[in-house]
């Protein structure tokens, strides 16, 4: 499967669990994870959503080790983060706990964001463009 393809998939199944998310604070009137529920909107619908883009518009579509290695810290970095967002919002984890869980989950999704940005200046079509 190609990673723009992937991404796709993966926004839709975090935007999927999103609405029901929404829907079931709606239903009870309680939304004490509206953060929790915004990060998962942002983190996994938008942004993978944003990185099938970019993949299907200026990547050459290879699944190189670099561009797989993105992805993978991408979805850990952002399933980390809603878990202890969620369990740190739900009083189901120790707040120091589910700190480093979310600092470990930032620190992912920033390599991931990095590495995108590698990737895109190894294109040289974009160095190209960039300059005209």
């Amino acid at each position: 499967m190609k990673l723009a393809t992937a991404y796709v998939m993966h926004a839709l199944i975090y935007v999927l669990i999103g609405v029901a998310f929404g829907l079931y604070m709606a239903a009870n009137q309680n939304h004490s994870q509206h953060v929790t529920h915004a990060h998962l909107l942002m983190l996994g619908f938008v942004m993978s959503f944003f990185y099938a883009c970019i993949h299907k518009l200026w990547l050459d579509g290879s699944s190189s080790k670099l561009a797989v290695s993105q992805f993978v810290l991408h979805q850990l970095g952002t399933i980390l983060m809603v878990v202890g967002m969620g369990s740190m919002y739900g009083m189901l984890m120790h707040p120091a706990i589910a700190g480093i869980t979310m600092g470990v989950a930032a620190l992912l999704i920033m390599a991931s964001i990095v590495m995108m940005i590698i990737m895109l200046k190894k294109q040289p079509q974009l160095a190209i463009t960039a300059a005209n």
